[in-house]
């Protein structure tokens, strides 16, 4: 994006398809899970980082971090959405980013199980009426009878962007990392594991040097948890999971290490209640906020493992030694119980 298409969204002030805010902080970001599905849910958009409600300019100091915590949230709604970062710097401002949300042929929910969309300058939440119009908008349904028994949707082959799984060889970092992005995008529609080698390639990708392509390799695999039947959703679970928990514990950047945990919850790892309890108990206090575990805790429950997760919680608490580590756990309890994890 140039100087001149940022000015231009800018000047629509916050509308159907502009939003603004002023910078991302750990603190506050999950408020975007909701705005990125309601743009996606409507007719796509862009949230521009560094511009104040009045459409002020003031610039942001963009960095990894931050574009990893929106990322995320982008990754939080269900199906994930992945959005497009644009740094735009602004005269004598400093940087603008414009956070690129497609429209999407999906419906999307944020991590709090609620359906957003956008209203002129707003973010609100559908009620039955609006959810049911929508999806026949979007061709999901030709009748309310549907929302009882769905057809499942018939994913193509693949044959056509075999050229992507191509690029994860490449010797360019830009390149592998682009090509995971692409392939995540499409695996809702195409069913790009049945590419040849393509778990291999995965399997690679995941060690990629370059941090910007393990991130995105991470992202296609939770991508993919959710389209693939059982019985390649198993295949990959066991294939990948050990080397995904590697990375929770040692991968040498935070925002990987970050990512690393959602992918795990969000494939459904038997191990992964045992990584959540470890992190409770020896994650630094400096790193331990990152990991967002309130989040995680909905996906272990979506994964079934909301009984072994308050069992071994319980356990802990009853041998646990330090008030720190105390209040951890029993922090991560309140969480589970917020997800109603006897459902």
């Amino acid at each position: 994006m140039e100087l001149a298409g940022l000015k231009k969204l800018i000047a629509q002030k916050e509308s159907l398809k502009v939003d603004f805010k002023r910078d991302v902080h750990q603190s506050s970001v999950q408020d975007m899970c909701k705005d990125i599905a309601a743009f996606a849910n409507t007719e796509g958009g862009h949230i521009l980082v560094g511009v104040e409600d009045n459409g002020n300019v003031i610039g942001v100091d963009w960095n990894v971090e931050k574009e990893s915590l929106v990322a995320q949230q982008g990754m939080n709604c269900m199906p994930p959405i992945i959005v497009r970062f644009n740094e735009v710097p602004y005269p004598k401002l400093g940087t603008v980013v414009a956070v690129e949300i497609q429209k999407s042929t999906y419906i999307h929910r944020d991590a709090n199980f609620r359906f957003p969309q956008r209203l002129g300058d707003r973010t609100v939440f559908m009620d039955t009426a609006q959810f049911i119009s929508i999806l026949r908008m979007k061709n999901l349904i030709s009748s309310e009878s549907q929302l009882n028994s769905p057809t499942p949707q018939v994913r193509g082959k693949p044959k056509k962007v075999e050229f992507l799984a191509k690029n994860l060889d490449s010797p360019k970092p830009l390149l592998r990392a682009e090509a995971l992005i692409d392939l995540g995008n499409i695996s809702w529609h195409l069913a790009v594991e049945e590419i040849p080698e393509f778990l291999k390639k995965v399997h690679s990708a995941l060690k990629d040097e370059d941090a910007t392509a393990r991130i995105a390799a991470l992202d296609l695999v939770s991508n993919l948890s959710y389209r693939m039947n059982e019985k390649r959703r198993k295949e990959y679970r066991h294939e990948l999971a050990p080397t995904i928990t590697d990375m929770v514990s040692h991968d040498k950047d935070a925002n990987v290490r970050v990512r690393a945990l959602l992918t795990l919850a969000n494939i459904g790892a038997n191990n992964v209640v045992d990584v959540v309890v470890s992190m409770g108990l020896n994650e630094p206090d400096e790193t331990y906020p990152k990991f967002n575990l309130q989040n995680i805790m909905m996906r272990v429950v979506e994964a079934g493992l909301g009984y072994e997760m308050t069992q071994r919680l319980y356990s802990e608490l009853a041998t646990v030694k330090t008030p720190e580590t105390e209040k951890r756990l029993k922090e991560i309890l309140g969480w589970v119980r917020q997800t109603n994890w006897a459902r």
